[in-house]
């Protein structure tokens, strides 16, 4: 835990580094790996570091889908050895990109290789961030206005829920949730000119689909601002809570799976947040503070039953060749199915009934404004309900941040179906975590808030 002298001056560091994967490393986000064949635009981390007094601590985003805890634990050790103690003031979060390298071992043979990269190049952002101080006023905006996302998740006429059902799908009834409409913005002003942003809304980063690197719409949003005020300022994009969000509208037919959707999205965004620049309010200061509190994910446990269907629908459905998607697995297609018997039957061998540490976080930036980082992919509803609770009126934030731990779902979804809470490698959270996960980020924001 750490908290600055309130006298001290507020200042900002910020750096960029490539972390674009070669040719051939598999990509990451579908039930089968797709193997990089080109660049459609660059993978970064971004690095923004706050200092007031003796504290120092901020955000190291990346261009990723996941941020796997021995990826955390690795950064953390080498953010420690640079500054005592700056590793564990740092958020380290994914923006979540389905065109970017695979964080798993078992998906790619140069997975070790491709980790080291990344945190090489993110340990010289950080190096290269903490030359770079500046004075800074932090202005934000806050508003009610996502209207690119939708809930993936829908009640069909059978009386049960399925993840992503397909467009135009007659069997629709309704959405099972809602969706955060937030979106907000903190812009840091140096000598009067923008230096950085910080964005946070829910989307899911799954546009493009092809095999074929990209950022996604995140990289299209920061294009977008930096061409609107004529400035390379990074932008950081912090995905909300959006396990079970994603950008498809089921009520058209539209295609909207290729590049340009991210770009549609990216700068659809970006022209929300630049018409309510004019808007945004000087952050009230507040001394810099720093809470880490330990969420400990209870994974499930496996039924049995649940392990005779895994192995019995193995020994009839051979293994298939191709790129499979959610939607192959709303509409029952056999290699789908198999994919996640096989997912089953390796949860229950090496992790269920198991228990992970997270590291849950609250950055305080003013009297009103506060970051908090989640792990995994909560539901939309849990970041909802932490934002309603919160000590701060503008509370950001962070999912995917400091450690992989899948789908994180309200108890009531495991009994109404869908793909989510499926037990699967990393993932396989048990009922009761999105309270836990609520309680833990509630006790770092009032830490943060009293400190």
């Amino acid at each position: 835990m750490g908290r600055s002298k309130s006298s001290a001056e507020l200042t900002v560091a910020l750096a960029r580094a490539i972390i674009t994967p070669p040719p051939g490393v598999a990509l990451a986000g579908y039930f089968s790996p797709r193997f990089n064949r080109g660049v459609l635009d660059d993978l970064l981390v971004r690095v923004c570091l706050f200092r007031q007094g003796a504290i120092t601590a901020g955000i190291v985003q990346l261009d990723v889908i996941e941020v796997p805890l021995p990826l955390y634990q690795l950064l953390r050790t080498r953010f420690n050895a640079l500054s005592a103690g700056l590793g564990d003031h740092l958020l380290i979060t994914a923006t979540h990109t389905h065109t970017g390298p695979e964080m798993r071992a078992a998906r790619d043979a140069v997975h070790e290789h491709a980790l080291a990269f990344i945190a090489d190049q993110a340990e010289a952002a950080v190096r290269t961030a903490l030359w770079r101080f500046v004075p800074v006023e932090l202005r934000a905006l806050s508003v009610v206005n996502n209207p690119l996302a939708y809930n993936r998740r829908y009640w069909m006429n059978d009386e049960r829920v399925v993840t992503n059902p397909g467009k135009l799908n007659p069997a629709i009834v309704r959405p099972e949730g809602p969706v955060d409409r937030q979106v907000h913005a903190l812009l840091m002003l140096a000598d009067g000119y923008p230096a950085g942003m910080i964005v946070n809304l829910a989307n899911h980063t799954d546009t493009i689909g092809e095999d074929r690197v990209s950022a996604d719409w995140p990289g299209f949003l920061e294009r977008a601002l930096q061409a609107a005020l004529g400035s390379q300022l990074p932008v950081l994009t912090l995905v909300a809570p959006s396990g079970n969000i994603n950008h498809f509208d089921v009520t058209s037919a539209q295609g909207q799976t290729c590049y340009d959707e991210a770009r549609r999205i990216g700068e659809g965004y970006a022209g929300i947040i630049l018409r309510a620049l004019d808007e945004a309010e000087l952050v009230p200061p507040a001394p810099l503070a720093c809470c880490r509190q330990t969420f400990t994910l209870q994974k499930r446990a496996i039924p049995d039953a649940d392990l005779r269907r895994a192995k019995a629908l193995l020994a009839k459905e051979k293994a298939a060749k191709g790129v499979f998607t959610s939607e192959d697995l709303a509409r029952g297609a056999p290699a789908v199915l198999r994919f996640f018997a096989e997912q089953l039957l390796s949860f229950a061998q090496n992790e269920a009934g198991t228990t992970v540490d997270f590291p849950v976080m609250a950055l305080r930036l003013g009297a009103d404004t506060a970051i908090a980082a989640l792990p995994g992919e909560p539901f939309t509803e849990i970041g909802q309900s932490i934002r309603l609770r919160s000590p701060f009126p503008r509370t950001l934030l962070a999912s995917l941040a400091n450690g992989a731990a899948g789908y994180i779902a309200m108890d009531e979804c495991f009994e109404h179906g869908g793909y989510e809470p499926l037990p699967v490698v990393g993932g396989g959270a048990a009922k009761g975590m999105a309270q836990a996960l609520e309680t833990c980020a509630l006790q770092a924001l009032r830490a943060a808030h009293s400190n």
